[in-house]
């Protein structure tokens, strides 16, 4: 009988403590968690990672993007089949940035807002991108360009056959527009 009670108060304890509400994470916790876990789903779904840097609470032209590109459907269907998304706020109001918001903008190099870039699964940058005020079909256009490019860089990384490799070098060079900016 003691062997019975002593089971049922363990299960009681048990069950108490399961049901209590864990703590909530404060607002640096939870964005100490958002970079990380983008890492990680780009690497699970393999795909390229675009970062927006921007100030939505001063930037106009931040303002501007937001509203002719990054809140249409034509963009947001594209981004969830093909990218993983991240906006990085810097708001001038209220308490500012986040710590990671900061770090991230000076492993960057953020000098002007907004900066977008295509970084891969690690975070490294491969493109930027720059806003201006071009249709939100132009905007996925340099996107998917930078995709491309990132595969065929891929494959000419990978091959042994030198052939292969000057036909690929010439299709990456044949995608390259005037202006941009590609790092690599």
């Amino acid at each position: 009988m003691k062997y019975f009670i002593s089971l049922i108060s363990i299960f009681i304890c048990i069950n108490y403590c399961l049901a209590q509400e864990k703590e909530p994470l404060s607002k640096e916790k939870k964005e100490a968690l958002v970079f990380p876990t983008v890492l990680e789903t780009a690497s699970k779904e393999n795909k390229s990672i675009l970062l927006i840097f921007s100030g939505w609470d001063w930037c106009e032209p931040c303002q501007e993007l937001e509203k002719t590109i990054l809140s249409t459907k034509l963009f947001l269907e594209f981004a969830k089949k093909n990218i993983v998304f991240l906006d990085l706020d810097y708001p001038q109001s209220g308490t500012g940035p986040s710590p990671e918001n900061n770090q991230l903008a000076e492993r960057y190099g953020i000098d002007s807002y907004p900066s977008i870039f295509i970084a891969d699964e690690k975070g490294m940058p491969y493109q930027k991108i720059s806003f201006t005020k071009q249709t939100v079909e132009l905007f996925i256009t340099s996107i998917e360009s930078a995709l491309k490019r990132r595969v065929l860089k891929s494959k000419f990384v990978t091959s042994k056959d030198e052939e292969e490799k000057k036909k690929l070098a010439g299709e990456f060079l044949a995608t390259r527009t005037e202006g941009e900016n590609y790092i690599f």
